[in-house]
């Protein structure tokens, strides 16, 4: 399995790498384009945006000469002294001696060392853990605790089974991205459409930042090959409305429902785990929250972290009927009786909602927490 994905892996990068150099040798065919781009971003005089820089240095220009201090009053017939300046100093410049072959080659080399180390880490350990898992399953057991083996093996395949759901889904929604975003821009008419397709959906592994990442190249690129501004904006308008709804409203439904874990819960351990990590952390937020939420299911000592992130509702709906009435909410009081009466019969209605309720209410009161007016 290692080798096939380093493989697949190498193809696409491959592929990738070629269809940029391509990209990369079209450029020159855009000049004019870019040169005119390149203009306008400069605000020229004639244009709305130019004039109103122009008139806002102008005022800067002013303010600045009223508030000079007046020069020096002098008697008549005598002229001011002269201040002593020294000579203007000679402009010194460093030139760097032209690096040879060596250095040319390391400091192409030296900003990839970093990642490619971290991917060779990454790649050995993965190795090792496959060819030791059975072991590594048995060491997890044996640190459990024999008299825990059948509560470590529920969490094992509940973890297992919630992780591998969300790679899957991961995929599917990532490739959809990656589709969405080739045919909006083949529609739209940037070269390459595919090539960008490709690329949105591997760089949206990152969530939420990995797709303006993928949409930045062919941002640039369409602003070298359009002449007007229309083109570019759509571009930023399909990249930045496709990422809005996925990643805010489809991926925490569709991950929070399909591994046990909270849409809120979902975007708070995300901006948590980045914070602690960085990228890594936000590629690996959904799987370990998925891992904590497992721990808080089935060891009792952690229920704490279940009970936070989960996607089970915290109250049932007696809990939620009686805590409203304390609240004196009688509005979502009704709503929690109306809900419930909607899914299940009146008789059941009264012996699970509303007798239970009463129940908590006489245990309450029994206790002092509570008292009833005369």
């Amino acid at each position: 399995m290692m080798v096939v994905a380093i493989i697949t892996m190498g193809a696409i990068s491959y592929v990738i790498f070629n269809q940029l150099m391509q990209v990369m040798k079209d450029l020159p065919t855009y000049r004019a384009t870019i040169h005119k781009k390149s203009l306008a971003i400069r605000s020229p005089h004639d244009s709305s945006l130019g004039r109103a820089a122009q008139n806002v240095k102008d005022l800067q220009k002013e303010l600045t000469e009223a508030t000079e201090p007046a020069p020096p009053l002098t008697a008549p017939g005598r002229t001011a002294p002269r201040l002593n300046t020294a000579a203007n100093p000679l402009p010194v410049q460093m030139i760097e001696s032209p690096p040879n072959a060596i250095a040319y080659l390391r400091g192409m080399v030296e900003p990839f060392l970093s990642p490619l180390a971290t991917l060779a880490i990454v790649l050995v350990s993965t190795i090792f853990l496959l060819v030791e898992e059975s072991d590594l399953r048995s060491r997890l057991f044996r640190l459990a605790g024999f008299d825990r083996i059948h509560l470590m093996t529920q969490a094992l395949d509940d973890a297992t089974f919630r992780v591998s759901r969300y790679l899957v889904l991961q995929f599917l929604v990532n490739s959809g991205f990656g589709i969405l975003c080739g045919i909006g821009l083949y529609v739209i008419g940037v070269p390459y459409a595919a090539l960008w397709g490709t690329i949105a959906a591997l760089l949206r592994i990152i969530p939420y930042v990995g797709a303006f990442v993928a949409g930045l190249l062919p941002l640039l690129l369409s602003l070298a090959v359009f002449d007007g501004w229309m083109k570019p904006l759509l571009v930023l308008s399909l990249y930045s409305s496709l990422e809005l709804v996925t990643g805010n409203f489809l991926e925490p439904w569709l991950y929070g429902s399909h591994t046990g874990i909270s849409s809120l819960a979902l975007l708070l351990t995300t901006v948590f785990w980045a914070t602690l990590w960085g990228p890594a952390g936000m590629i690996l937020s959904t799987p370990l929250t998925v891992c904590v939420v497992v721990l808080g299911r089935h060891v009792p000592h952690l229920s704490f972290l279940h009970i936070l992130l989960g996607d089970e509702s915290a109250l049932e709906p007696p809990e939620q009927f009686y805590q409203r009435l304390l609240a004196m909410d009688d509005q979502e009081a009704r709503t929690v009786v109306d809900t419930y009466r909607s899914q299940h019969a009146t008789v059941e209605l009264f012996d699970e909602v509303l007798i239970p309720a009463l129940s908590m209410a006489e245990q309450d009161r029994h206790k002092g927490g509570i008292g009833f007016r005369a």
